[in-house]
C-alpha cells in the first residue's frame, strides 16, 4: 500500500465525506476478476466496505485477499 502525502490525504477526506458506491474487484475461483458495486466510507485513514459471508466477494477474499477499488 502506498503512503499518501498530507495534501492527498486531505483531498481524499474531502472527496469521501459522504458514503458512495465504488466498484470492488476480487479474484474469482477461476482467476478472473469479479466486479461488484459496493458502498464504502473512508474512516480513520482506511477505505471501509461491507459484505456478508454469503457473498461471492467474501468467498473470494477468504481464498485470495487481493482487492482493487
Amino acid at each position: 500500500m502506498t503512503s499518501l502525502s498530507s495534501e492527498q490525504e486531505s483531498r481524499l477526506k474531502e472527496f469521501s465525506k459522504e458514503p458512495m458506491i465504488a466498484v470492488v474487484a476480487t479474484v474469482g475461483r477461476r482467476g478472473m476478476p469479479q466486479l461488484t458495486p459496493n458502498w464504502y466510507a473512508y474512516l480513520d485513514g482506511r477505505l471501509v466496505i461491507s459484505t456478508t459471508k454469503e457473498r461471492i466477494k467474501y468467498e473470494n477474499l477468504m481464498r485470495d485477499d487481493r482487492l482493487a477499488v
